[in-house]
């Protein structure tokens, strides 16, 4: 049950519901937020490359978007850009503007 009452379904699976739970518990404050979702994303694309249904360089452009800007890459990412606490029902069109103007 998260903490807003409403319920997830945790699957079959012992170890991933845990896993789950642990996640909903986790007192980081970034359960929720878009760097939470971000993150997600990328180990469900993680997956996907193993199972063989999404190329490792479709991988690695999502990598290079969402992770911190490097000394090869000084873009702004969206990790950084979307820092903790901002949550997904945060996220205003104009924000994705802006985000879009500093990645120019």
């Amino acid at each position: 049950m998260h903490r807003e009452g409403c319920r997830e379904p945790l699957g079959k699976n012992q170890d991933g519901a845990k896993h789950k739970g642990r996640l909903h518990n986790a007192t980081d404050g970034k359960q929720g937020t878009v760097v939470y979702w971000l993150d997600q994303f990328l180990l469900h694309c993680k997956a996907w490359v193993k199972a063989k249904t999404l190329a490792v360089s479709t991988l690695d452009d999502y990598w290079e978007a969402i992770m911190a800007a490097t000394e090869t890459r000084k873009r702004v990412a969206l990790r950084v850009f979307f820092v903790p606490p901002r949550r997904l029902e945060d996220v205003r069109p104009n924000m994705l503007q802006s985000f879009l103007t500093t990645m120019a």
